[in-house]
């Protein structure tokens, strides 16, 4: 298989995202099926070593982006079946749920 370059996404002109909140950098890009992958280095989370970005460096999926019609109808339900909890805050149109580990990321389809 031949590898390709990816155009990594710009985020008011900056291609690396830090979100103190949240202590993590983010990178995003888009697959070939024109999903948007983000890349994200969590700061918080033991044991992850600091140097050169290489293919070794991915542990695992953190993240699962699930759009929705209703955030709040989808959070209620997902926290009830699977025991999850917010995860840092919500709104109507966006919920995080799980921990730095794991996360279904709810996003309204409205929603930038």
């Amino acid at each position: 298989m031949k590898n390709k370059a990816v155009t990594i996404n710009q985020i008011n002109g900056i291609d690396q995202y830090y979100d103190e909140s949240w202590n993590c950098h983010s990178i995003y890009f888009y697959d070939p099926l024109g999903n948007i992958v983000e890349f994200i280095a969590r700061h918080a989370i033991p044991g992850i070593e600091h140097g050169d970005f290489n293919s070794q460096d991915i542990k695992n999926i953190s993240e699962i982006g699930l759009p929705v019609e209703d955030v709040q109808q989808a959070s209620e339900i997902l926290q009830k079946k699977y025991n999850v909890g917010v995860y840092k805050s919500s709104n109507n149109v966006f919920a995080p749920l799980g921990n730095e580990e794991g996360l279904f990321i709810l996003s309204g389809l409205n929603r930038n």
